[in-house]
């Protein structure tokens, strides 16, 4: 099966030349009638009412609607959702913007399984080896894909073009050079907080895109609004499948809308002239706590290392020209 979806994916890039090779590697949790149904995976959030966050979906459908991206396909893991949930999510964002030829794969369904051979890890591998030097990858959610594949075969790392890493928090404050920050409660490292040391220690020099980064837009009931003035049914979708998350994160938060994540995470993948400040640092990630139940839940704390002592990674922490990205993102949605 896997051969034959690298050979649709190779097909399809080959007919766009100059386009960027892109595989988005998501707990994507655009489904809220399953989750409803089914209910999220068991995050440790006392929340009264089944979650999804739907960012992912909105990542996929903000980077699938990019003319210069080749989406070769999503690979789904457990996170906020379950994985069999990320699979019907990530499908129908895809389904939303006819993009039924991109595969969709399976992959962790836990943190247990890493280092367990699956579809989604198989795909990673595949890709990167059929396109040396030219695939993207954007991992959004726990990291236990992307670990899986560098223990299976560990010289992706020298084949990818790029791990984009959207996860951490550093909340240093204004001097960001003083860092010797703890990272407290970053859903995706946390989640499988082994996977995440072996990326950190095996993935090579990745860029981190942190929650301040991706803290800095909101996605507002205005914005809301002007998606279901296009009465298209992408927008309906849209509209369907945040309204409700809106409502429950805004009362909870007191802000007028959500924070984007996934989405915010990947626009400045695309174009990092919305994040053009960098800080690079050599980072080790350490545990505080033991694991319970199927999270590896508790303080992780991310310890600026010593020169020379591991990769160094680039950090971007700021998103410059948030209402460029409106209109971009509310052009791609609806």
């Amino acid at each position: 099966m896997i051969p034959s979806l690298i050979a649709i994916a190779a097909a399809c890039s080959s007919e766009r030349s100059g386009t960027r090779l892109l595989i988005i590697d998501d707990d994507v949790g655009f489904d809220l009638a399953v989750v409803r149904r089914e209910g999220a995976y068991d995050a440790p959030f006392d929340l009264k009412v089944p979650f999804t966050d739907p960012d992912g979906g909105l990542e996929v459908i903000y980077a699938g609607r990019d003319p210069s991206v080749e989406l070769l396909g999503v690979t789904c893991l457990f996170g906020t959702v379950y994985e069999t949930t990320c699979e019907g999510a990530a499908r129908k964002a895809l389904d939303a913007i006819n993009g039924p030829d991109i595969p969709v794969l399976a992959g962790a369904i836990s943190p247990f399984d890493l280092g367990q051979a699956t579809p989604a890890a198989d795909f990673i591998i595949q890709s990167v080896l059929s396109h040396p030097g030219d695939v993207e990858i954007v991992a959004s959610g726990p990291l236990t894909n992307i670990a899986t594949a560098l223990m299976i075969e560990p010289s992706i790392r020298e084949r990818w073009k790029a791990l984009h890493v959207l996860s951490g928090e550093f909340r240093m404050g204004s001097d960001i050079q003083q860092f010797e920050a703890l990272l407290g409660g970053d859903l995706n490292l946390s989640t499988d907080y082994p996977a995440a040391k072996y990326v950190f220690e095996n993935g090579g020099p990745f860029p981190l895109y942190p929650n301040e980064l991706m803290d800095e837009v909101l996605f507002n009931r205005t914005d809301l609004a002007e998606i279901a003035a296009a009465g298209t049914p992408l927008s309906a979708l849209v509209v369907s499948e945040t309204e409700e998350w809106m409502r429950l994160f805004s009362t909870a938060a007191g802000v007028d809308g959500f924070y984007p994540h996934g989405m915010t995470g990947i626009a400045a993948v695309l174009d990092p002239t919305y994040s053009p400040v960098e800080y690079t640092f050599e980072i080790r990630l350490e545990a505080i706590g033991e694991p319970t139940g199927r999270h590896y839940w508790g303080s992780i704390a991310t310890v600026r290392g010593s020169e020379g002592e591991g990769p160094a990674h680039a950090i971007r922490l700021r998103f410059e020209e948030p209402e460029r990205f409106r209109q971009a993102y509310l052009q791609r949605l609806r």
